[in-house]
């Protein structure tokens, strides 16, 4: 007979509950908005969200990381709405915009994960991608009008389903060899620099300078 004491059985959804008080304090939100979270985007205990939308922060290791994205979730209403201006311009606000919202992060010592969206050159790389796709992609493109309105709501997830398209093309170019990429670049830069869009027209003159620096 053993004379070990028994462990206490958690009561049923005591561990939900948990969880949805955890992540309403860690995002700021009322219990009912924490638990629609977690339920309709299948967050786990202690991942966040930009605002109300799609975009996840991983659960990291890394506290000033972790400063930096709490900080941001506290921004008033006013510094959001400068922020969804500048993420609605293609190609560069997008990507500083993308650059300061996900600042570089760690993994925990000794896992063998290096640093995470880590990097000199993060945004204009990410720029020239935004130019590939502009450049080869021209539909997938939204319309400046659309996205002008959409910034003004101040939520990055409006304008993240706007530019879900041209987002997710842009993170399939990275999948190539850096050759490959490296040419697609040069000339997806070389057709932008005669585009009929003054921003695009712009940028890609800036950044074929650079281009020509870095290489």
């Amino acid at each position: 007979m053993s004379d070990s004491i028994p462990r206490r059985t958690p009561a049923p959804g005591r561990a939900r509950k948990r969880a949805i008080r955890e992540h309403a304090v860690r995002a700021g939100v009322a219990y009912s908005e924490a638990a629609r979270q977690l339920e309709s985007v299948g967050l786990r205990p202690g991942e966040t969200l930009s605002r109300y939308g799609r975009t996840i922060y991983p659960i990291g290791f890394d506290p000033h990381r972790q400063l930096l994205v709490e900080r941001r979730e506290r921004r008033s209403f006013a510094e959001r709405l400068s922020d969804s201006r500048r993420a609605a311009i293609l190609p560069h606000g997008r990507a500083r915009h993308l650059v300061e919202r996900f600042p570089p992060s760690r993994g925990r010592t000794g896992s063998g994960v290096g640093p995470l969206y880590h990097g000199e050159g993060r945004e204009e790389l990410l720029a020239m991608l935004y130019i590939v796709v502009v450049a080869e992609s021209p539909g997938l493109l939204p319309e400046v009008g659309d996205l002008a309105w959409i910034a003004e709501l101040g939520e990055d997830t409006a304008l993240d389903t706007a530019c879900a398209d041209i987002d997710r093309e842009a993170r399939r170019l990275l999948d190539q060899e850096p050759m490959a990429l490296w040419s697609r670049i040069q000339r997806a830069l070389t057709i932008a620099e005669r585009s009929a869009d003054g921003q695009v027209r712009q940028e890609a003159v800036r950044q074929t300078a650079l281009l020509s620096t870095m290489m």
